[in-house]
């Protein structure tokens, strides 16, 4: 009986626990060779914003994204990245297009180069859903941010750029020069064999029950009435 209260808890315990863990989707950081990627830094042009498209490849959660950035050490103004909507590849300027967005506090973004991870509020995506990251300072002084950039290495996105106190159109960016950037996405848990909580605690309560009137039998076996 103990060996099967065990099983049941456990199984009750991953039930409660088990939640799919964010993955890599898409991402621009190696080259078509496997090899990693050196990034070309571009000067972040202030005030405006930057975006760079891509092509989602699994269903599920949006949760995170990782950008090859650096500060400008006089840079004061925060970092607001979002997740746009798009139409015919180029991302839509209206406020209803914003899927998700997260300011990052300018401190928090280190002044030398490498991969930076925003956490973002998460955005359900499908595969073959094409988006933008967006990422955009007000701050005053040129180039307050410094993006890590490559050439022609991602076939599922584009550059696209606008300047400006009040942006207007977004316009093609340089051809084939992607952000260096990863898009990770909670899957879809589709196909699980394991229980809802409350069907597992049913379960649960039932073969109790059934290990309970074993035992009674068990006992009554062992010690006969006369």
């Amino acid at each position: 009986m103990r060996e099967i209260l065990l099983s049941l808890c456990v199984m009750f315990a991953a039930t409660n626990h088990a939640a799919a863990i964010p993955v890599i989707d898409q991402a621009n950081d190696t080259n078509k060779s496997g090899t990693t990627l050196v990034a070309t830094f571009a000067g972040f042009i202030s005030p405006g914003d930057r975006a760079n498209t891509f092509t989602v490849g699994i269903s599920g959660l949006l949760t995170q994204v990782d950008l090859e950035i650096q500060r400008n050490a006089a840079a004061t103004d925060d970092l607001l990245v979002e997740i746009r909507a798009t139409t015919a590849g180029a991302p839509v300027d209206d406020s209803g297009s914003i899927l998700s967005s997260a300011t990052v506090p300018f401190a928090s973004i280190p002044t030398t180069a490498g991969f930076f991870s925003v956490d973002i509020p998460d955005v359900a995506v499908s595969v073959g859903q094409v988006l933008a990251i967006v990422v955009q300072s007000n701050t005053g002084i040129a180039a307050p941010y410094v993006l890590g950039t490559n050439s022609g290495q991602y076939p599922g996105g584009a550059v696209y750029l606008r300047n400006g106190d009040s942006p207007g159109a977004w316009s093609a960016g340089t051809t084939d020069v992607d952000f260096m950037f990863r898009t990770y996405v909670e899957a879809n848990n589709t196909g699980s064999t394991i229980p809802e909580p409350a069907t597992a605690m049913l379960a649960l309560l039932a073969m109790m029950g059934v290990a309970a009137r074993r035992g009674n039998r068990m006992r009554r076996g062992a010690h006969p009435q006369e």
